[in-house]
């Protein structure tokens, strides 16, 4: 080689960012990394599950949010029947209730309430047939209690009719009158 003629020296191996090895880093960091991976790294996807998660919870809430106005006037009725009955306005009350029924047919302390309401309106059958329903689940000591002694109730006038009836039977036909 001839020392007097210049020549270019070989290059460096060029710097290339430590992620996607093709673009060349930006300045002023500490790891070597272009704009592009730089971005992805602080911005990463959402992964699916977390996707799919999410919506299933939004999926949850707008159903919960369409419901919720059913059950806030279902415990707006049954409340107003609540202060209807202390105020001894018992076929007002039954209809609140019942209200509440046609949201929740299955609510044993709505069910209990009405047959309750319906029995101090004096609607004998209603209050059996809405009592009979609630037979045999499990509530609360003062509501067993309660529906319990309405119960003893009816089956005392029921047996003082029986009684009554037999003695209407039992009697003769022409009682008191004069034979022809």
């Amino acid at each position: 080689m001839d020392l007097d003629k210049p020549v270019i020296r070989e290059l460096p191996e060029p710097i290339k960012c430590d992620v996607c090895k093709i673009r060349w880093p930006e300045k002023g960091y500490q790891m070597q990394m272009c704009a592009g991976c730089r971005e992805k790294l602080l911005h990463p996807p959402i992964p699916m599950s977390i996707r799919g998660a999410a919506g299933v919870i939004a999926l949850l809430a707008l159903v919960a949010f369409t419901q919720f106005p059913a059950a806030l006037s279902a415990g707006v009725a049954f409340e107003r029947g609540r202060n209807a009955e202390k105020e001894g306005k018992y076929q007002d009350a039954e209809g609140y209730y019942r209200r509440t029924l046609s949201l929740f047919p299955r609510s044993t302390l709505a069910l209990a309430r009405t047959g309750i309401a319906a029995y101090h309106a004096g609607d004998m059958e209603t209050a059996l047939e809405d009592l009979q329903k609630v037979a045999g689940r499990e509530v609360s000591k003062e509501l067993a209690d309660e529906v319990n002694s309405i119960i003893q109730e009816i089956d005392t006038q029921v047996e003082e009719y029986e009684r009554s009836q037999k003695g209407q039977r039992g009697a003769p036909a022409n009682a008191g009158g004069q034979n022809r």
